[in-house]
């Protein structure tokens, strides 16, 4: 059921992924501002486009990111690292076909652009889903 699942998600990241933002910097300490491509580096691949716009850069920052997957999230600056969780309307299939929706939490190191993503998990379809990615700036 965990293979379904990394598959259904790494169809429904690589829809939802095509994600642009314009990094003006990568550090921590610059925002997390600008286009980006996201790739699924692990479960299967998948490739998108964030946008992300943020005002302010450090601990307690809120960094908006748009997908062109359709869906929005707030990424907040913790302990050095931007995180950020999203419902996904049916974006877990599960091994039977049941298809649930599923909330996704992101969690982006600024200073290399790599990160993880993952679900908690589902008694009823697969115990967690969790996969890696990276971040590479449009110029």
């Amino acid at each position: 059921m965990l293979r379904s699942t990394f598959g259904i998600a790494a169809a429904a990241l690589a829809a939802i992924s095509t994600w642009g933002l314009t990094a003006t910097s990568a550090s921590a300490d610059s925002g997390f501002n600008g286009t980006y491509t996201f790739i699924q580096t692990s479960n299967g691949g998948g490739m998108g486009t964030w946008t992300v716009t943020s005002p302010c850069d450090g601990e307690g920052c809120v960094a908006h990111v748009e997908s062109s997957g359709n869906w929005t999230a707030d990424f907040h600056m913790s302990s050095g690292l931007w995180v950020g969780t999203t419902l996904r309307p049916n974006g877990l299939t599960c091994a039977d076909g049941t298809v649930k929706d599923v909330t996704l939490t992101y969690v982006v190191d600024p200073n290399t652009l790599t990160g993880t993503f993952s679900s908690p998990p589902d008694p009823t379809c697969v115990e967690s889903n969790s996969a890696t990615f990276a971040l590479d700036p449009v110029q």
